[in-house]
């Protein structure tokens, strides 16, 4: 049932979108992922390596999207038993993973809290200006 609806999507999708439209490509990723939980490996790899391919030339390699990608095909492979061929997916990611997302620099302490929240402070300003009339009578 779910994989004859997203079967139809897609169809639609690549009709009024286009092939490479960002919503056709999710709709073949998801229907791509119906195919994993059937154990339709090759049906899987067919719409992931088109995915792959898309996102790549349209977004670049070191986008998130294109990595996520790329993890999925490694996935694909490693259920074909391609496991060399997964390796290589998986390490690719990593790399350009590292490249681009900088590592976190670790501080032995917290960044300082502001002193009152700005939503505070604004309570706290009201307060004091409906004070203003009687302040002034007591000058």
């Amino acid at each position: 049932m779910s994989q004859t609806l997203e079967v139809k999507v897609l169809e639609a999708s690549k009709r009024l979108l286009g092939e490479e439209h960002p919503a056709t490509l999710r709709s073949m990723n998801h229907l791509a992922n119906t195919y994993w939980n059937q154990g339709q490996w090759s049906d899987a790899e067919e719409l992931e390596v088109k995915v792959f391919e898309a996102r790549k030339r349209l977004l670049g390699e070191d986008h998130p999207n294109t990595l996520l990608s790329m993890s999925n095909l490694a996935y694909v492979f490693e259920h074909q038993a391609r496991y060399s061929e997964a390796a290589a997916l998986r390490q690719a990611v990593q790399e350009i993973k590292d490249k681009t997302i900088p590592t976190l620099q670790i501080s032995s302490s917290p960044p300082p809290l502001p002193l009152k929240p700005p939503l505070l402070l604004m309570i706290e300003k009201m307060k004091l200006s409906s004070l203003d009339p009687v302040l002034e009578d007591v000058d």
